[in-house]
């Protein structure tokens, strides 16, 4: 035992520091964006008082309009690099939640939240994912999405339970969403101080020159007609499609249905980011000695099993194996997803593979909520999650099927 820890230290002192500088920088964003994000659907819904139906569409409105600017923000990060693309997506961040501590009205969250969706989050995911294909060699991608994930979850950890103490002593939502716009502004120092850019990693200048300063839509062309990487995107939207629900829908259940007070959901997400802070590094290890696509079916099963089968709690303590399930599911999801998507793109077309895989990602998750939300309205809570549940177990069954399908593999079982 001792030797397989001093093993795994060993491998970790491998890998680059700017790796270890984006890693760092995501936990303190993911700590800032911890501390306001759980809340943001009850401060609709409950301070608000917009309707879950609303609340949905609005998240999802502002995730659909903004899949036009990730097309662009994946030629960005070939042409202009990845680091300006941090810097901007950490600004956007800021601008949503010191919108959130000041706006009252729908207009004035809608507007927030696409600006948030064009420029935030998604643009984040493309800037940090082809930093990593850039900075890591592609037997090593794994783990380092892995901690990537982690560095997430870690913020995930100690932000809403930051959040859940300030709330029991009083603080309000606006106060939150204040505190998370300066944690995020401490990342955009750290961006701007220290991360340096690693575009020049990915392929020799004259090569990378004759995709990338041609025009965005010749390398989105070949992105769009890789029959591989749309067969795997068609089956990640419905596992997507069920984990879109957790963030947004998952804690309206818990509100509406099972009366769980506020402080209840800040303390679940803390379970959930415990889980994925000690558990992502080694599942992940674990993850890569079967086919990718196999993986990828154990996640989607955990995630429709710990999101839709809510449906059948009667307390909110039943809640709490249902996040341990989902985020096992969850820890597999994105690292092993980035890794396909990486080990399918070219190096000169790493951006608009991620770029558009980015779309794939908040395509789905944003259209749960909407979905989500408008079965709330319409046809009850625990139909609408018993629904959703058969939908992301629909999802998971297609990898294996396209495992066996598959006439060629960029990446075999990942050693």
């Amino acid at each position: 035992m001792v030797a397989r820890v001093r093993h795994v230290l060993v491998d970790l002192r491998r890998f680059p520091a700017q790796l270890w500088l984006l890693v760092l920088g995501t936990f303190v964003f993911n700590l800032a964006i911890g501390i306001g994000m759980p809340f943001e659907t009850i401060y609709l819904t409950d301070t608000r008082h917009i309707s879950p139906g609303t609340t949905g569409a609005i998240w999802t409105f502002s995730a659909l309009v903004s899949l036009p600017m990730l097309i662009v923000s994946g030629a960005l990060a070939d042409r202009r690099g990845r680091r300006l693309l941090l810097a901007i997506s950490v600004c956007a961040v800021i601008f949503f939640y010191l919108g959130m501590a000041v706006s009252h009205v729908v207009w004035q969250f809608v507007l927030i939240t696409t600006v948030e969706g064009f420029f935030g989050w998604p643009m984040f995911l493309t800037a940090s994912n082809s930093m990593i294909a850039d900075l890591v060699l592609p037997e090593r991608r794994p783990e380092a999405y892995g901690l990537l994930r982690a560095a997430m979850s870690a913020g995930i950890v100690f932000g809403p339970l930051i959040a859940a103490l300030a709330l029991d002593h009083g603080a309000t939502y606006p106060l939150l969403f204040l505190a998370a716009a300066s944690g995020c502004a401490v990342f955009l120092v750290i961006i701007v101080v220290w991360i340096g850019e690693t575009r020049h990693l990915a392929l020799p200048v004259a090569q990378h020159l004759e995709y990338v300063d041609e025009g965005s839509l010749r390398g989105y062309r070949r992105v769009f007609s890789d029959r591989h990487f749309l067969a795997f995107s068609g089956a990640a939207v419905l596992t997507l499609f069920a984990y879109g629900q957790f963030l947004w829908i998952f804690p309206l259940f818990l509100r509406q249905v099972l009366n769980a007070p506020a402080s209840d959901w800040g303390l679940l997400l803390f379970l959930n980011g415990l889980v994925l802070t000690t558990l992502q590094y080694p599942l992940v290890r674990l993850a890569k000695r079967t086919a990718p696509l196999y993986a990828m079916a154990w996640s989607g099963v955990l995630i429709a099993v710990g999101v839709g089968a809510i449906a059948f709690a009667t307390a909110p303590w039943q809640a709490v194996p249902l996040v341990i399930v989902f985020s096992l599911g969850e820890a597999i999801l994105w690292p092993i997803s980035s890794t396909v998507i990486a080990g399918l793109a070219p190096a000169e077309l790493r951006g608009r593979y991620t770029g558009a895989w980015t779309i794939v990602d908040c395509g789905g998750r944003g259209l749960g909520p909407f979905f989500g939300g408008f079965g709330m309205d319409r046809f009850g809570a625990r139909r609408t999650f018993v629904g959703i549940m058969g939908l992301g177990l629909l999802g998971a069954a297609l990898f294996p099927a396209l495992q066996r399908r598959e006439q060629r593999r960029p990446q075999q079982p990942i050693e």
